[in-house]
């Protein structure tokens, strides 16, 4: 089985993204990892089969809205390699990886994802709100 990781953040920022792992035979399943870097860091993981990184510029000051465009950027890039890689799973990390990919999911992977939610501060949102 091929197996996606798909996070608009770094993986250390992947909470608990190893109890994903134990779960998965990594003797016969193929793990590839889809995410954003903003620190500019080297990560790796033992099991993941593929570094898919795209890195994401942000300054400080920066408005939300300005944030959220520079993270919109990276959707092309992941929905690319999710249509390229033919994957059998995707595990979505976090809600605002899930709001960002919604429609393309719905589309290409019905049945065939789960979401990791580990903070509901983005349910909470207006502005991201549906």
């Amino acid at each position: 089985m091929r197996i996606a990781i798909l996070g608009a953040t770094n993986i250390k920022h992947m909470s608990l993204l190893s109890h994903y792992l134990n779960h998965i035979d990594l003797n016969i399943n193929e793990v590839d990892i889809i995410y954003t870097d903003k620190y500019d860091i080297e990560e790796h993981i033992q099991g993941i089969n593929n570094y898919y990184k795209y890195k994401v510029d942000i300054k400080e000051d920066w408005t939300f809205i300005k944030k959220a465009i520079a993270y919109y950027r990276f959707r092309p890039y992941a929905m690319k390699i999710l249509k390229e890689n033919h994957y059998d799973f995707v595990i979505v990390w976090g809600s605002y990886t899930g709001h960002l990919f919604k429609s393309f999911l719905e589309k290409h992977y019905k049945n065939k994802f789960i979401l990791n939610i580990r903070d509901y501060f983005f349910e909470n949102n207006k502005l991201i709100k549906y």
